[in-house]
């Protein structure tokens, strides 16, 4: 019997001390820097993303919690340089990305009652959302401040830590993207063979958000070319018609768009220019280009070449 009760003890105490060592690991995780912890939570790479120009302690148990509107105003203004208050009163989500986005519109200089947006349910509870935050949650939606969670933007939910440096990380990074108009970009490469000239271009979202264009009509883009003289030989559209109707096109982040258009080689007359030097314009034809950072020189290619 004695023996009996001795091994149990002897249990007793293993186990007492694998589960203290197990507390005191979790308490290291939890009160210190939490960067083991930090790695597995899902608002990691944008707690990254901020830590690289500006390095701050965290902890990792407040990153699921609440943030009032004091710390809010602190964090707004140590990312993002930002010296004016927030004019919150709570921080459900709603008020806040409503005010991120005013911020948004103040950096990048674009006047939010000129945006047009997709008439789209963005959320599935959008009919929830305050209607005095409705319209700058939905620009939020447009330019990747925000995207839901499982599709639903909760506008009644206090903003967490983790929310509030998520949305940070994205305004950062949009507003800075914005200003050196470095969002979208197109490329192009030719081939010169008997049958004609083969144009191939893309159209990039260098971006870290998504971008919807937005076009008047089914066309797209536009391919001009002139002779050496400054003549017009050829315009893609000539003799075309198109779609008229609004067409939304999404390009995800680092994602491209492509087109292709083929010169026969023949002059608006029909004759054949066998040689010569040549110079082509190929433009991209998205109305909201200025509103995604870019203006639209910006996204006109233009280059000689010769047969």
């Amino acid at each position: 019997m004695e023996r009996m009760i001795f091994m149990k003890s002897k249990s007793t105490v293993f186990i007492a001390c694998v589960t203290l060592a197990i507390m005191l690991f979790s308490n290291t995780l939890v009160f210190g820097m939490g960067v083991v912890e930090a790695e597995k939570h899902w608002a990691s790479p944008y707690i990254e993303d901020l830590r690289e120009t500006v390095d701050f302690d965290f902890k990792v148990k407040e990153l699921e919690k609440p943030i009032n509107v004091e710390e809010l105003n602190k964090l707004v203004n140590v990312f993002l340089s930002y010296d004016n208050q927030l004019q919150l009163e709570n921080t459900t989500r709603e008020a806040v990305v409503n005010e991120f986005v005013k911020i948004w519109s103040e950096i990048t200089n674009k006047s939010l009652d000129e945006i047009a947006l997709p008439k789209l349910i963005v959320f599935p509870d959008e009919d929830t959302i305050d209607e005095k935050y409705r319209w700058n949650v939905l620009i939020a939606y447009s330019q990747g401040l925000v995207q839901g969670k499982n599709g639903y933007f909760a506008p009644k939910a206090k903003v967490t830590y983790a929310e509030a440096y998520t949305l940070l990380s994205r305004l950062r990074n949009i507003t800075t993207e914005a200003k050196e108009g470095k969002v979208l970009e197109v490329n192009s490469t030719h081939q010169v063979n008997d049958d004609g000239v083969k144009f191939n271009f893309e159209l990039t979202n260098n971006s870290s958000t998504a971008q919807t264009l937005e076009f008047s009509s089914g066309q797209q883009f536009e391919v001009v070319i002139q002779d050496e003289d400054g003549n017009e030989v050829y315009r893609y559209s000539d003799g075309k018609f198109f779609t008229m109707a609004l067409i939304y096109e999404e390009l995800n982040p680092q994602a491209s768009i492509g087109w292709s258009d083929t010169w026969d080689k023949k002059d608006k007359n029909g004759n054949l220019l066998e040689k010569g030097s040549f110079t082509v314009t190929i433009d991209v034809l998205a109305k909201n280009l200025e509103r995604l950072g870019n203006s639209k020189e910006a996204l006109k290619i233009q280059f000689d070449f010769t047969l």
